[in-house]
C-alpha cells in the first residue's frame, strides 16, 4: 500500500483567507476521490483508470507489459513537460 506524504502543517495566507490544511491519502483513496468528482478532470480520471484497467486485463507477455509501462511513463513525462512549459 502506498501512502502519500503527510503534510499536516497549517498555513495562513498573508492577505487573510482560510488557513490551508493538507491531508495524506492512500493511492487508492486518491483514485476514488478523483473518480467521483463531477468535473472535466474527474471525467478524465475515470476514463484514464478504465482504460488502464482494460489494458491490465489483456493477456500480455512480460515484454509487452514492459512496453506498456514504458509508453505510459513516456506519456506522463510529456504531459509534465507541457505543464512546465505552459507555466513559464
Amino acid at each position: 500500500m502506498l501512502i502519500l506524504q503527510v503534510l499536516n502543517k497549517k498555513s495562513t495566507k498573508p492577505q487573510g483567507g482560510r488557513p490551508q490544511v493538507n491531508h495524506a491519502l492512500t493511492l487508492d483513496m486518491a483514485k476514488e476521490l478523483s473518480m467521483i468528482q463531477r468535473t472535466k478532470k474527474g471525467k478524465q480520471a475515470r476514463r484514464y483508470f478504465i482504460h488502464m484497467e482494460k489494458q491490465a486485463q489483456l493477456p500480455q507477455s512480460p515484454a509487452e507489459r514492459l512496453q506498456l509501462v514504458m509508453q505510459v511513463t513516456n506519456d506522463q513525462t510529456q504531459r509534465i513537460e507541457k505543464n512546465r512549459q505552459s507555466r513559464n
